[in-house]
């Protein structure tokens, strides 16, 4: 059963009113943060996985609305996991994010402190591509935000995509 914090921006585009606190994790792809940035005046939302950091970034342009973001994530986590030959994890992944879905609110300062760097990272490549005159790609914008090396512990420091990979490979039932 997968929880989505939502931040109050994204939930306003979703249209939930109430949010509820959020349960302690009971597995490890379980728990994401959803905000909403704007690329080119377009609205993209951004969800963060809780521990790793890994990002995804959604276009509601093609996906239709906001309230069609939560379940896109198993369906790209299901495309992550074939490109980086973790298939034999595919069917856990469909059993998480065929459940219900719970939203609740963001009370990770940890997790939105580095989801607002990520913003300024998408703002400073904006201005170095001249992001008026040019179509920006999102899968390579996020590739660059989990290659970003972040401070995971007190001495632990690492790349989102490593540590979201190595969090895969620690994934059981």
């Amino acid at each position: 059963m997968p929880q989505f914090r939502l931040t109050q921006k994204y939930a306003k585009d979703f249209r939930v009113e109430k949010l509820i606190e959020p349960n302690p994790m009971t597995h490890l792809l379980d728990d994401w943060f959803i905000d909403v940035i704007r690329i080119q005046r377009k609205k993209v939302a951004m969800v963060v996985h809780a521990k790793s950091l890994f990002t995804f970034l959604l276009p509601y342009a093609e996906i239709g609305c906001a309230v069609n973001v939560p379940a896109c994530i198993g369906v790209l986590l299901q495309e992550f996991m074939q490109k980086n030959d973790l298939m034999d994890r595919h069917e856990q992944v469909i059993k998480l994010f065929c459940g219900p879905m719970i939203f609740c609110k963001t009370n990770d300062r940890r997790v939105l402190g580095h989801m607002n760097d990520f913003k300024r990272y998408v703002e400073f490549f904006l201005e170095a591509h001249d992001s008026l005159s040019t179509q920006i790609n999102l899968k390579q914008l996020a590739k660059e935000i989990n290659q970003t090396p972040i401070k995971f512990g007190v001495s632990e420091y690492g790349d989102p995509l490593k540590q979201f990979l190595r969090i895969l490979g620690d994934f059981s039932e």
